[in-house]
């Protein structure tokens, strides 16, 4: 029977690894290797670890940039449970103690052969899940979003739009200050995200109105609406 370690190399040479390196432990019998991946601009930290005595296979994953404030901890790990309890049929969402966001799914009872397609169908339902849910772990990590907020209406710009009644009729003409570079800049971005509307994410607009103090749809008085 082939061990762990040579199915997820046989894995990784087919996903086009040109020297995939898996780390074998013989006294705890565990095998790993771990990756990178990329999708939409995000880079993911992903890890297959085999456990030989008991022929389990578990993916774990975790965006390589974000890692969650101590004090948005509690209600990032409220928001993870109810997506675990509420949209997740395999695999879960955890909170590490390092303050990164996981992802974790396993295949159990592997028996001679383990398919590519099996191992890549984990990597991809991983990222699938991470495009999902990324989005709500960062209003809620980042933005001040309550778990709730962020679950039942994770995007909001819409509805701010609306609300606000904002329009290209609102922003200023940079003419009116053709001396300054900073206020045309600002007036290209503000009227590019108008003309994106609802495609235009609240994180967007959090970039543009801090950086100059103004005060917009999504961000008054430098403070995050939730």
């Amino acid at each position: 029977m082939k061990t762990l370690a040579e199915l997820i190399k046989q894995w990784a040479l087919e996903d086009g690894a040109k020297n995939p390196e898996v780390e074998v432990n013989d006294k705890s019998h565990t095998v790993e290797y771990s990756f990178v991946a990329s999708v939409d601009a995000e880079d993911y930290s992903m890890f297959f670890t085999g456990f030989e005595n008991d022929r389990l296979l578990v993916l774990s994953m975790y965006p390589r940039q974000d890692v969650v404030p101590q004090e948005r901890s509690s209600e990032t790990v409220r928001l993870l449970n109810l997506i675990n309890d509420q949209q997740l049929k395999r695999g879960n969402f955890e909170l590490t103690d390092s303050g990164r966001v996981r992802f974790r799914d396993q295949i159990a009872s592997i028996g001679e052969e383990l398919p590519y397609d099996t191992m890549e169908a984990m990597v991809q339902h991983g990222m699938r899940r991470f495009d999902d849910a990324l989005p709500r772990i960062r209003k809620v990590a980042f933005a001040g979003f309550s778990a709730e907020a962020a679950l039942t209406d994770p995007d909001k710009t819409s509805e701010f739009l609306e609300s606000t009644q904002v329009s290209n009729d609102d922003v200023p003409s940079w003419q009116h200050f053709p001396s300054s570079e900073i206020i045309q800049r600002w007036t290209a971005s503000v009227r590019s995200a108008l003309d994106r509307g609802a495609e235009t994410s609240i994180e967007d607009w959090q970039l543009i109105g801090p950086a100059i103090g103004i005060e917009h749809p999504f961000y008054r008085i430098g403070e995050p609406l939730a």
